[in-house]
């Protein structure tokens, strides 16, 4: 009998799932946070995963939000 964790284990070792920037995309591994490869340190989202794409997602719209908000005070301040 096959577990969940062998699936896991044998999706996250399968090279055709990882791109070369170090993006991580399967659908069959329930974890949408994963160890980075090639003993990097940290963790990468699975973006084969809901969560893990909409992690990946606003951790890039968030600052950028934050940004604009800094950005259009800081304009709105100089300019009166």
């Amino acid at each position: 009998m096959v577990n969940i964790d062998d699936i896991n284990k044998s999706e996250w070792e399968n090279p055709e799932n990882w791109t070369s920037p170090g993006f991580y995309f399967s659908k069959k591994d329930t974890r949408w946070v994963v160890p980075k490869r090639n003993q990097a340190l940290g963790w990468t989202f699975n973006l084969g995963h809901m969560k893990g794409a909409w992690a990946m997602l606003l951790s890039f719209l968030i600052p950028t939000i934050i940004l604009l908000g800094i950005v259009v005070f800081i304009v709105t301040k100089v300019g009166h």
